[in-house]
């Protein structure tokens, strides 16, 4: 009974790891197809095609999205940190009148979802002028 149950398990685990990796493979796959040959289900290329590849390596633009990214996470990262640091640090060691009504008021703020905020971010944006710009995202990820 053991075995069997030992069995029923790692069949399980070898079940939900196929479903979980199985979607990532399939994209990977995908992409070394071109054309109508994207529309049909192959789950093995017929050929591996790596022009998808080198038209978005040798592109004018990536390496340019590369630089936003990697800007707007470190700024974003740099600034988080430092308003996580010092406000915890006021937070833990600092004790005023109505600490606990704050700490109670971050909290239940942070339980919305993103996308409750989405049209006030928006309209901040739009009102700041910032919209289409890497600050937008540093903002609006801070």
């Amino acid at each position: 009974m053991k075995i069997l149950s030992s069995i029923a398990f790692y069949a399980l685990v070898v079940v939900i790891v196929v479903f979980s990796v199985f979607p990532f493979y399939y994209a990977i796959v995908t992409s070394f197809s071109t054309g109508t040959a994207l529309f049909s289900v192959h789950y093995w290329p017929a050929s591996w095609d790596w022009s998808n590849y080198k038209s978005v390596l040798l592109g004018r633009t990536f390496p340019r999205n590369i630089l936003n990214s990697i800007f707007v996470a470190s700024v974003t990262v740099a600034i988080a940190l430092f308003l996580a640091v010092t406000a915890s640090y006021a937070l833990a060691r600092v004790r005023f009148r109505g600490r606990s009504l704050l700490l109670m008021t971050i909290l239940g703020v942070s339980m919305f979802p993103q996308i409750a905020v989405l049209a006030g971010l928006f309209e901040l944006m739009r009102f700041l002028n910032l919209l289409n710009t890497p600050w937008s995202l540093i903002i609006s990820y801070t």
